[in-house]
């Protein structure tokens, strides 16, 4: 039996803010059978950003790898928003994670793989075989240096109750 996520959170001293609102006209996340779709988030604190500029030039790596647990909080915010509780989650299938950084920056390897492990470190096996990708990109809005979107697997009990 897989422990619970919330516990997970409390255990690591992680307390998630409240979800923030889009800031575009979007769906924060879009519900297709048992897969939920979680639009891009971004390091930001009341909806202002917490980090901004180039990984590599404007910030560095250990800036960077803030960033991105930040970003994982935002979403985990928004999805226990949407979907009543964290533990209506079956697995995580995808993490994208788009960085804005040099081509010299070492940020391409060393913030997916603290993205990845902070997701694993949450929420265990549910986060065993996930897919993982890594864009880099020449902007972003707002000049954030990451920005992730995740998919995830909704367990079956969330699915017959509704909630």
């Amino acid at each position: 039996m897989q422990g619970s996520v919330e516990t997970r959170l409390r255990e690591l001293g992680i307390t998630l803010p409240p979800a923030s609102r889009p800031l575009a006209s979007y769906a924060p996340v879009v519900i297709a059978g048992q897969t939920a779709f979680v639009s891009g988030h971004g390091p930001l604190i009341d909806g202002h950003p917490r980090y901004t500029g180039c990984i590599g030039r404007d910030i560095d790596e250990t800036e960077a790898c803030d960033a991105a647990r930040l970003t994982i909080t935002n979403l985990l915010s928004t999805l226990r928003d949407a979907l009543g509780s964290l533990e209506a989650i079956a697995g995580i299938v995808e993490i994208r994670v788009y960085l804005l950084s040099t081509a010299e920056s070492d940020g391409h390897v060393a913030v997916p793989a603290a993205v990845y492990g902070f997701i694993r470190e949450i929420f265990g096996e549910r986060a065993r075989a996930c897919a993982l990708a890594t864009i880099g990109i020449s902007a972003c809005v707002l000049n954030l240096p990451i920005t992730i979107d995740l998919v995830v697997e909704l367990n079956s009990t969330r699915l017959s109750n509704g909630a």
